[in-house]
């Protein structure tokens, strides 16, 4: 048979047997008179004996390792990235957040952001149209072979003495492909091969346009193919440079594209 148990009941009864089982001796009543804080206060010293009983007892004389986790001069440098007669505001490097942004205290109150590759692309791309005139192709050791379609190949070769004021030197070799002999110096070979077919892509869809808008569109795109990725690991050092570079390139504040590169808050 299945004994039906009333759970108020039955708690109760628990209860009763362990209260019969206490000791009352060191029970205190309520209003007794007692000062609880004595207590407390006793329960507060068998504390923190117990704690000191833990830790190894050491003299005065010797010295305790230090446990602060020490902060390189790579990790926190004061960087002044405006010009001190322009403005006295004192800036320190702190880090980087999510592998795109640098961490810069600006002043006593504020935060400043740099998205790290807006402005690398915007430092290689007034570089590029500075060295217009005297820029000098880096010559490649093999030749990259871009094969491209017959329009695109078409547009390349009518462009070839543009291609080349930009740092592109190219020849066809049949087949619709067109060797690639040198390329602006900051271009990564890796690069190479992608950042040819969007400009073949690009002046084939807007021949009509003038040769400047055509000069300007291939800076941009070799600029963000140079610059550094946001969502890769830079060096400290790298990033501190950068903000070095930008406090001497103050009229630096948009991307190519128009983006901010820095913010506050």
């Amino acid at each position: 048979t299945v004994r039906k148990i009333n759970l108020a009941e039955y708690r109760k009864e628990q209860s009763e047997k362990i209260l019969s089982q206490q000791n009352y001796e060191n029970i205190i009543p309520i209003n007794s008179g007692i000062n609880t804080s004595e207590i407390t206060d006793n329960i507060n010293k068998d504390f923190e004996n117990t704690e000191n009983h833990k830790k190894p007892e050491t003299s005065d004389n010797t010295e305790q390792p230090d446990t602060t986790e020490e902060i390189s001069s790579e990790q926190t440098q004061s960087v002044n990235i405006v010009d001190e007669n322009q403005r006295d505001i004192p800036i320190k490097y702190i880090g980087e957040a999510f592998s795109t942004y640098i961490i810069l205290e600006y002043g006593e109150n504020d935060l400043m952001f740099i998205d790290k590759h807006a402005a690398h692309e915007r430092l290689i791309y007034e570089k590029l149209k500075k060295q217009n005139a005297d820029s000098h192709p880096q010559m490649l050791l093999e030749p990259v072979a871009v094969t491209l379609d017959q329009n695109e190949c078409e547009t390349v070769i009518e462009n070839k003495d543009l291609l080349l004021q930009a740092g592109f030197d190219v020849d066809y070799f049949g087949n619709s492909t067109v060797l690639i002999r040198a390329v602006p110096i900051i271009l990564e070979n890796s690069d190479i091969s992608e950042s040819f077919m969007e400009i073949a892509d690009y002046l084939q869809k807007h021949k009509k346009i003038v040769l400047s808008e055509k000069m300007e569109w291939i800076y941009q795109n070799t600029a963000c193919r140079a610059a550094v990725k946001a969502g890769n690991i830079s060096h400290p050092q790298e990033l501190i440079d950068l903000v070095l570079t930008l406090e001497k390139n103050p009229e630096v504040r948009y991307c190519p594209h128009g983006r901010p590169i820095y913010f506050l808050i």
